[in-house]
């Protein structure tokens, strides 16, 4: 098989963890509808044997409700997009 892609197994491995991770019990189907990503498609990126192209990548994160960056890189934090979301008072 050629690798057409521009990224290594690891990555793909480590973004199927980040993505296994955001989607928790979520249904894979559910996610990947909102982010018009095929069943192919999502399978391989759970799977951690593809990366997605920057634009699904960016439909999956805002799709599972996690920051782009983080889902693509792993750096940051999933949450991100909503700074101090974790130090709001509970009334």
């Amino acid at each position: 098989s050629t690798m057409t892609a521009s990224h290594s197994d690891a990555d793909a491995f480590l973004f199927g963890e980040r993505l296994r991770a955001a989607l928790g019990n979520t249904p894979q189907v559910q996610i990947r509808k909102r982010a018009d990503i095929s069943a192919t498609s999502m399978s391989l990126y759970v799977a951690g044997e593809r990366v997605p192209k920057f634009v699904d990548g960016v439909r999956l994160a805002k799709a599972l409700g996690v920051d782009p960056t983080w889902l693509a890189t792993g750096h940051g934090a999933p949450h991100a997009a909503e700074p101090g979301y974790l130090s709001v008072p509970i009334y």
